[in-house]
């Protein structure tokens, strides 16, 4: 399957990339992303539905989460940031 990230959630990963105090944070975050895009329908990456449609993934011990969805059958990153 094909894969997209939403401008502001590129521009957010990217920003943790170059941070090196968010070192660990990129990394969750990396890690969960080739999850979603590789295996869209295993459990890790269809943990919660989203109210507004797609799906939440929440980061394991931080107070961060992804949004993404399917759209065209194409995966679509639509958030990474703070918890909503």
């Amino acid at each position: 399957m094909t894969w997209r990230i939403d401008p502001n959630a590129r521009a957010t990963l990217f920003s943790l990339r170059d941070d090196p105090t968010q070192a660990r944070l990129f990394r969750k975050l990396r890690s969960l992303v080739v999850v979603i895009v590789t295996e869209p329908g295993s459990r890790t990456s269809r943990r919660r539905a989203y109210q507004g449609g797609g799906w939440r993934v929440d980061v394991p011990g931080e107070d961060w989460m992804i949004l993404w969805d399917v759209e065209d059958g194409e995966v679509v990153i639509r958030y990474i940031g703070p918890a909503l």
